[in-house]
């Protein structure tokens, strides 16, 4: 067979003995781009740990499952298929770089600009306390966001330790 057509399985790794699920977190890459060997592909969240898997060769990425869905150990959560990878760029490092040398501080002639001038004094009337209570209400500043299985652990179990 050639590797050319071969696809390499993505799976969930195993992170732990008593581990059998987890929360596959969110994509590193996006579907289609070409990864390197040893490029961040996802995250998996546990109720114990979260981690990052890692692609084992060059292609391209194909994923297969959504982030946020929940997956088991060994679970295929996408395909790679081999191929070259991007030219990364290197710099020559016999190319000499310049570095700007900063130059040095010149002194102020005048006492007077060399301290800050008093901040205004703020003045405020129950107008401005009436407009702001109006504009701003709790709801517009919170969001609600699914919790992973780290954090609804430990939620769990400091709503039993009470």
């Amino acid at each position: 067979m050639s590797t050319a057509t071969t696809l390499l399985p993505i799976r969930v790794p195993s992170v732990g003995e008593s581990i059998t699920s987890g929360v596959l977190g969110s994509w590193k890459r996006k579907n289609g781009e070409t990864v390197s060997s040893g490029d961040p592909l996802f995250e998996i969240e546990t109720d114990k740990v979260t981690s990052e898997v890692f692609a084992e060769a060059n292609g391209t990425l194909e994923i297969l499952i959504p982030e946020g869905t929940e997956v088991k150990v060994g679970q295929t959560v996408g395909n790679l298929h081999p191929g070259k990878a991007p030219a990364r760029k290197i710099t020559n490092p016999e190319t000499p770089t310049r570095e700007k040398t900063p130059s040095p501080p010149t002194a102020k002639t005048s006492t007077r600009e060399s301290f800050p001038a008093p901040a205004p004094t703020l003045v405020h009337t129950e107008a401005d306390t009436a407009v702001l209570s109006q504009t701003s209400s709790r709801s517009d500043r919170e969001s609600r966001k699914k919790m992973s299985p780290l954090r609804r652990k430990i939620a769990d179990r400091l709503v039993s330790a009470q």
